[in-house]
């Protein structure tokens, strides 16, 4: 049996790096939501600088580790 997690509603296999990876993208969308509520803005920049920020902070990080993402 392969080791991991599973998630809480559907019973899905998660892997503990793929969860770590998903816990990453929401940090990076929590730094954007950050900057654009700082910079006082309404909720379409809110929204747009909260998923720029995550997939582009997941992208890097594939590029950094050498993965395809």
């Amino acid at each position: 049996m392969r080791a991991g997690w599973h998630a809480a509603g559907g019973g899905r296999f998660v892997e503990p790096f793929q969860f770590l990876d998903y816990i990453g993208v929401a940090v990076f969308a929590a730094t954007g939501a950050l900057v654009a509520s700082r910079k006082q803005l309404d909720l379409l920049g809110f929204v747009w600088f909260a998923a720029f920020t995550g997939i582009g902070g997941g992208t890097l990080r594939d590029l950094v580790l050498g993965q395809t993402p």
